[in-house]
């Protein structure tokens, strides 16, 4: 994917977007997902490593950007729909 994780168009719906950010995470992108626990404890401990990622990202670019941080309900996932 290269180093720019968050260079993708953004003029795709908002939707599109979320569901990118999911897949990620759930690649591993932002740390790991494996091993027990609840899926949206462990999907929100790395949305909030993608959050800062995506922060690192903007100032080191000098980007004035006002989205609120990730979250499972924001993204409105609260359970794994994919295997």
């Amino acid at each position: 994917m290269g180093k720019d994780k968050f260079a993708f168009h953004t003029g795709y719906p908002i939707a599109t977007s979320g569901a990118t950010l999911i897949h990620l995470c759930e690649a591993g992108m932002f740390g790991s997902m494996q091993g027990a626990g609840v899926y949206k404890d462990k999907l929100a401990k790395v949305l909030k490593r993608a959050h800062r990622d995506f922060l690192l990202f903007k100032k080191l670019r000098g980007m004035q950007c006002s989205q609120p941080r990730f979250t499972p309900a924001r993204l409105s996932r609260h359970v794994q729909t994919s295997s």
